[in-house]
This record gives C-alpha cells, sequence and structure tokens, in this order.
C-alpha cells in the first residue's frame, strides 16, 4: 500500500512539475541550423521588486548571449533623455476641451489624490500619458517600483553586453498616437472611476508574472489594457512578426537575449507560437 502511495505521490509530482514547466517568461530558443541557442525573457513594464528578478537563470542566459535587444535601446543615455523631453511635451490640445465638466472633476480628484496635485497643472498631458502617471504612482501601486526592462539594462552592463532596440520610441510614440483623444479620454475617466478594479488587475497582472505564467498574461493584459485591446493587431501581432523576421536572420550567427513586454509572448500570433512556426523549439526556463 505504501509502496502505491509513493508511487501516487510521486506520478502527481512529475505531472505537477510538468505541468509547470509548460508556460513561462524565460525561454530558450533552439534548433533551426542555430550554432547556439538564443533567449526570450518577457518583461512587465511595472514592477513593485524587480531586483527580486535578479535570478542565475537570467543573468547566465544574458552571459551566454551576444547582444541583449529590446523593444527600445534603454541601455542608450540618448534614448532615455529623448523620452524624457518626449513626457515634458506638451501634447498641444487641453484636458478641458476634452473633458466634459463632470468628468474632468472626476480626474481632477484622481490627481489630487493618487498624483498630490490638481489636473490644471497637467491639462497638457494626453490623456494616455495621464492614465500612465496615475497606474505608475505610488498610491496607486502601493510600492515604489520600475519596468523590468531597466533591470534587464543593469544585468547586461554588468556582463558587458551590449543593448540594441528592436524599434525606435519615435515610433512606438507614433503608434499610440493615432488613438483618438477622445477615446483615450474615455479610458483615462474609466480608469479614474473604477481605480479599484484597475488596482485588481495590476494585482493580477504581477501575480501572473511572478508565476511566470505567459498565458496568463496575454490574457489579462487585453483585458486590462484597453489600448491592447483596441489596437491588439498594430501593438501586438505586426510587432510580433516584425521582431521574429529580424531575429530570424540575426539568431543565425549569434545568440541574442530578448528582452519584450510579457504581453508579446503569448496568443495565437505571439513571439512562442510564431518562432515555433518558423521551426525553432522553445522550451521554459524556471527561475
Amino acid at each position: 500500500m505504501k509502496r502505491i502511495l509513493l508511487s501516487l505521490v510521486v506520478f502527481m509530482t512529475i505531472g505537477l512539475v510538468k505541468a509547470q514547466s509548460e508556460d513561462g517568461i524565460l525561454w530558450k530558443i533552439s534548433g533551426n541550423g542555430l550554432i547556439k541557442p538564443s533567449y526570450l525573457f518577457g518583461t512587465i513594464h511595472y514592477h513593485c521588486h524587480p531586483e527580486s528578478l535578479n535570478k542565475p537563470a537570467i543573468t547566465n542566459a544574458i552571459k551566454a548571449s551576444s547582444k541583449v535587444a529590446m523593444e527600445i535601446n534603454l541601455g542608450d543615455m540618448g534614448v532615455i533623455m529623448a523620452l524624457f523631453k518626449l513626457s515634458m511635451k506638451p501634447s498641444g490640445t487641453s484636458l478641458v476641451s476634452i473633458l466634459s465638466p463632470s468628468d474632468y472633476k472626476i480626474v481632477d480628484t484622481a490627481c489630487r489624490y493618487f498624483l498630490e496635485d490638481s489636473l490644471a497643472n497637467m491639462d497638457t498631458k494626453s490623456p494616455m500619458e495621464l492614465n500612465s502617471a496615475l497606474f505608475m504612482s505610488q498610491k496607486f501601486t502601493g510600492c515604489k517600483g520600475l519596468p523590468v526592462d531597466f533591470l534587464i539594462v543593469e544585468l547586461a552592463k554588468k556582463a558587458g553586453k551590449p543593448t540594441l532596440g528592436l524599434e525606435t520610441f519615435q515610433f512606438q510614440d507614433s503608434l499610440l498616437k493615432t488613438i483618438p483623444l477622445e477615446l483615450q479620454a474615455k479610458w483615462l475617466v474609466e480608469f479614474c472611476k473604477e481605480n479599484e478594479k484597475a488596482k485588481r488587475d495590476f494585482v493580477a497582472l504581477n501575480k501572473a508574472y511572478n508565476d511566470q505564467k505567459s498565458t496568463e498574461l496575454y490574457k489579462l493584459i487585453l483585458e486590462s489594457s484597453p489600448e491592447s485591446n483596441y489596437m491588439q493587431d498594430v501593438l501586438l501581432t505586426q510587432r510580433n512578426i516584425k521582431w521574429v523576421n529580424y531575429l530570424k536572420i540575426n539568431i543565425v550567427n549569434e545568440p541574442y537575449f530578448i528582452a519584450v513586454g510579457a504581453g508579446h509572448l503569448g496568443g495565437d500570433e505571439g513571439l512562442l507560437k510564431l518562432l515555433i512556426k518558423s521551426g525553432y523549439t522553445l522550451t521554459p526556463i524556471q527561475f
């Protein structure tokens, strides 16, 4: 009887490990003629404890790579300065002209609470920029966090690996600017009205990320990120296809560590399935 129970426990444990290993946010890319494997890592654009991700599995993958590729090259100080200047540039449209008096009051109340400032002092920001500022405020997240991307830059520098961008920040900005201001304003008001739901979404996203569940992350991002849902083809699918085409040419002769938003990993047109369709073997690395 004891042997039967022991066998059952071992069987269940193996099944559990197998089930857990079928997902992840760090993947080894091999096969299809690659001389050395490359690595794909999903980042999250705001994490309360990015230092907790400083794990041997990630640092070893970076050390084993020749280059670190990111959505935009955050390892370039020129890019950082240009991003800062862009964030300070007025949108050219006053929020007073976009929001109704009642909605203006709702957003102003949220700004005073989360940012400890009045909406009047941020009237030149676009609704999308203001939404991001509210989302990343310490009162909303409950922590002083950072994008995981900056941790990757730090680890790349320590390993002496050059960083590069798969696209420019101007390109990313141009995509977001195609979203009508009225729709951006609608999302901003919804965020301010339903900030408790937004907090729950934020907690769920971070939990799925910490649990290394790329499939769940993809679904949660589409549910909680209106811009990703609205522009799924442009923001996710088309960029994924473009990046895979670039990688197929460049990872043949030298290994890359590719760090992009975790929302790009999952889905039928996600990086994982696109790379598999291209003939590569994707192996998750749990840490």
